[in-house]
């Protein structure tokens, strides 16, 4: 019985089947195709898919890391102990470098919630890594923007030693052999870094070879003229260091031609300066293709600080990758671009996306790179991102209606062709309400610490809100309105009202005095502030606010109130556990705090204003949706604050749109700080411009600091004292910050040193010096009278200082300084430190008056220094000692027990704090 067909059959079917099938393939492949219409044109290839914008684009996968036969070496900060290591976010911005000039691929790199601030620091780590592995020659790259102190960081982070070391003997060409460690070799290297080998006689661990020590460095800055060679700042730290020991000058010829030139140093770093023109910047880059090592890779940073000041970021970019490619030819380097904003990624790599159509080239890929590290980037021990805890916060948002309102004008505005000057009164009231809107104060409590801190009278009338109310009403008549004129004027009747009840309190500082209250009746409350002037300014109102819930004082209040800083956080929850966080205002440094910080406590309350919210809320949900696989630990927290911010789409074009940066205070020091009066009125006054468009005015006997720290004379973290007469063009000019000054004097109240300029401190200590120097002087020449006493006294200092004939005071100047019977007893109001102005000038007359040198130096620190310079506008003005104190921390350390990490965060805050002299003008007179 059969049950199916036979075998035969079937293989009779399926040859069947395969003739039928290959008679059909083949009629298909014969059939004609149509013809092209030669009427249309040709069509254009499109695009490969990479530089299409996609409604929605995603960002690429990191690229792997390169192969390594080593680790990274082993890096140190100054004086240090412990040994430090780049952090997740920088590890990964490394590896994205050497990936890029290896391959001469084209990145942006989307850094967030955090972002590295020492660009210059990824290239040294980079070439350090790379010359661990082998390859002696490493990366040449290119930084864009930068200026004058990029490279003041990496002066003070250090390899270690032996680490450096061994890693020059394992890559060392010896004679004619073979080195199979080396991937690519240059004898010429062998030298200078085997001259390091000088410090392991010194025997001192804590004497470490600098990054900028053995990583050749060049700056274009403005007025292009070429890239200087850099033979003098190699080895520079450790030379300096160690002529003050006296060893061995071993070093000074170790540098050589090849390490110091631009045409042929290996590693180089090449700093361009963001203001350069278009014609120096073609002639900055096209210097770099004409050497013998032609740059591997470009870094462009634009972090916020660097897209607020260069307003036109991103055609910058495109201008700059342009300008590569044409001086380039086919030897087309990497490129990076670095920000630390989602939407500023998109926006830069769609501008981008033209660029690489019309000159050919490579596209850009965005990636997304998760870092909860700011500031240098540098960790002693980290966890990474993943470890962060799922948090939910509570966020309460203040001042919509002041946002509503100008949104309604600038509207208006617009409607009536009032948009159209940059100098609009309107956008001048838009800007000063969203400033107002956002102080944790009223305007009286700012104006007075204004008065109080010594701040500029340019930013003084930033906060002038009758200033600009009489600009704008001006302006309103002569610029006649064309539509909606009665809407317009209701809208600025409500910005009236409402700046008028701000005068007393915004609602930003009456909820946070809620918050306050409500909070501190049970437990203790952390108000965490970015800013000190802000702390200062919620700390003065809250005080003085008389409207606190159930009749409270703010003294009842204060015990359990904490004003403090980010950076404190961690601290003060340790000592309160328990305590209620409250972050007063969104800006980048909260944000990375609430994202990634594992200490804080749930249900955190967030106080911003409705703009800030808005801002952040765009910035979250773009990273929810471009970005989720790559932030996906921080996607409970980020979920919280988005369901709680507003939901809006509008924008005010006349206000900064890149950043959730509450506005800035944008407050600075007064520049116009000689001695009680106005400097012009001083025709001897010089003019020094900065490097940051700013004029000093000082005069030439005063006393500056400059970052130096290749000088034998500098402190231990670069900074020399000189007079203003000896200031030169291209000096580093230390200029103080009022956050800065702020910060140092915050730092030794906290250790119970008070150095703030109040009458009733000096007042004692004053009359002691005024008295001891009156008895001193009768015991000198008792009897004579006042004209003889000044004649002796001179006469007997130039006698034992012979040196001071040419330049110490006449006896007319001298006349006030032991014409001291009068003011023994004179109230305070009229009370002046009589004494030489000069420190050389006060040395001698205290020594000629038999004033013992302990004492002496004590009246001078502490008392006359003090009290003359900073007392001004009523005695309520900050010392300039603050200034020594901090750049010369053997001083601040031996105030008071002041952890040396404390120092170490105030001087790197200084460094930042240092500019280029660009120009000097001379006054008339020079008191040379």
């Amino acid at each position: 019985m059969k049950f199916g067909p036979d075998l035969d059959q079937l293989k009779a079917a399926r040859e069947d089947k395969l003739v039928r099938n290959k008679k059909l393939l083949e009629k298909m492949s014969s059939k004609p195709k149509k013809k092209k219409n030669s009427r249309k044109p040709a069509k254009v290839k499109p695009p490969p898919q990479d530089l299409r914008p996609t409604p929605k684009p995603r960002a690429s996968a990191l690229p792997p890391a390169l192969a390594s036969k080593a680790s990274l070496p082993m890096l140190f900060r100054e004086e240090d102990k412990q040994p430090i290591q780049p952090s997740d976010g920088l590890g990964a911005l490394v590896e994205l470098y050497r990936y890029a000039s290896e391959h001469r691929s084209r990145h942006i790199a989307m850094c967030w919630p955090a972002v590295p601030g020492q660009t210059g620091l990824i290239h040294a780590l980079a070439t350090m890594k790379n010359q661990a592995n082998g390859d002696k020659i490493g990366i040449r790259g290119a930084l864009f923007p930068c200026k004058s102190n990029i490279f003041h960081a990496l002066n003070h982070l250090g390899w270690d030693t032996n680490d450096m070391l061994g890693m020059v003997r394992r890559n060392a060409e010896v004679g004619i052999g073979y080195n199979s460690w080396i991937t690519r070799g240059h004898r010429n290297k062998d030298p200078f870094l085997f001259s390091v080998s000088e410090l392991e006689k010194i025997g001192d661990p804590n004497l470490r070879p600098a990054l900028t020590d053995l990583m050749p460095h060049f700056y274009s800055g403005p007025s292009y003229s070429g890239w200087a060679d850099c033979s003098r700042r190699l080895l520079g730290n450790i030379l300096a260091r160690t002529r003050r020991r006296k060893v061995s000058q071993a070093f000074r010829m170790t540098a050589g031609e090849v390490m110091g030139s631009p045409s042929s140093a290996p590693d180089a770093l090449f700093a361009i300066d963001g203001r350069l023109s278009d014609s120096e910047l073609k002639r900055a880059v096209a210097d770099l293709y004409t050497h013998d090592f032609q740059p591997d890779v470009v870094l462009i940073a634009w972090p916020l600080t660097s897209r607020l000041e260069y307003r036109n970021w991103k055609a910058v970019t495109a201008k700059l990758v342009m300008i590569i490619d044409q001086a380039a030819g086919e030897n087309r380097p990497g490129i990076v671009c670095l920000t630390d904003d989602p939407r500023a990624g998109f926006e830069l790599r769609n501008k981008l996306y033209d660029t690489a159509c019309r000159s050919g080239s490579i596209p850009f890929e965005l990636h997304a790179v998760a870092s909860r590290v700011g500031g240098d980037g540098l960790v002693v021990e980290q966890s990474p991102i993943s470890a962060t805890r799922p948090l939910t916060f509570d966020v309460q948002v203040v001042d919509s209606d002041a946002d509503r309102l100008c949104r309604d004008i600038y509207r208006l505005a617009k409607n009536n062709g009032l948009d159209t000057l940059d100098s609009n009164p309107l956008a001048e009231v838009i800007g000063l309400v969203s400033r107002v809107s956002s102080l944790p104060c009223g305007l009286r409590d700012l104006n007075d610490q204004m008065q109080e801190g010594e701040i500029s009278e340019r930013s003084a009338r930033l906060y002038r809100w009758l200033d600009v109310k009489a600009v704008l009403q001006e302006h309103l008549k002569t610029a006649p309105l064309k539509v909606d004129a009665s809407t317009l004027q209701q809208a600025l009747h409500k910005i009236f009202e409402l700046m008028g009840r701000a005068q007393e309190a915004t609602n930003f500082a009456l909820r946070l005095a809620k918050l306050a209250a409500n909070a501190a009746r049970s437990t203790h409350v952390l108000l965490v502030f970015e800013s000190e002037f802000r702390r200062r300014l919620a700390r003065r109102f809250l005080s003085r606010y008389a409207d606190y819930p159930k009749e409270l004082r703010f003294e009842q209040l204060s015990p359990r109130l904490h004003f403090i800083m980010s950076q404190d956080l961690e601290r003060g929850l340790t000592q309160h556990p328990e305590a209620r966080v409250v972050f007063v205002g969104l800006d980048k440094e909260a944000t990375k705090i609430i994202m990634c910080s594992n200490s804080i406590p749930n249900h955190t309350t967030i106080l911003s204003t409705h703009r800030s919210a808005l801002f952040l809320r765009g910035e979250l949900r773009t990273i929810l949706e471009h970005f989720e696989d790559t932030f996906r630990p921080l996607k409970t927290r980020i979920e919280s604050l988005i369901n709680q911010t507003p939901d809006g789409s509008e924008s005010i074009p006349l206000m900064p749109q890149s950043s959730v940066k509450l506005p800035d205070l944008r407050i600075e020091l007064s520049d116009a700080v000689i001695d009680d009066h106005d400097p012009a009125d001083q025709p001897n006054v010089w003019l020094i411009r900065l490097d940051d468009y700013r004029t000093l005015r000082r005069l030439p006997e005063q006393r500056v600091f400059i970052y130096d720290p290749l000088s034998e004379s500098s402190s231990g973290h670069g900074f020399k004292e000189r007079e203003v007469r000896d200031l030169q063009v291209g000096h580093q000019l230390f200029v103080m910050s009022v956050e800065l000054r702020f910060e140092l004097d915050e730092l030794l109240r906290k250790h119970g040193i008070q150095l703030r300029v109040d009458d009733e401190i000096f007042e004692g200590q004053l009359r002691a010096y005024h008295q001891r120097a009156h008895e001193l002087l009768n015991e000198r020449f008792p009897g004579l009278k006042l004209a003889d006493q000044v004649r002796k006294l001179r006469s007997q200092i130039l006698v034992q200082n012979p040196q001071c004939a040419e330049h110490y005071p006449q006896p007319a100047a001298m006349r006030a300084w032991i014409n001291l019977k009068d003011y023994l007893d004179r109230p305070i109001e009229e009370l002046r430190p009589f004494a030489p102005a000069r420190e050389a000038h006060f040395k001698v007359f205290a020594q000629t008056l038999g004033m013992d040198e302990t004492q002496a130096a004590v009246f001078w620190s502490r008392v006359i220094q003090p009290f003359r310079f900073a007392r001004r506008t009523g005695g309520k003005k900050l010392s300039d000692g603050y200034t020594t104190l901090l750049l010369e921390p053997e001083h601040l350390m031996s105030l008071g027990q002041i952890a040396r990490r404390e120092i170490e965060s105030l001087t790197t805050h200084a460094r930042e704090h240092t500019f280029a002299v660009e120009d000097i003008q001379r006054g008339q007179r020079r008191n040379d």
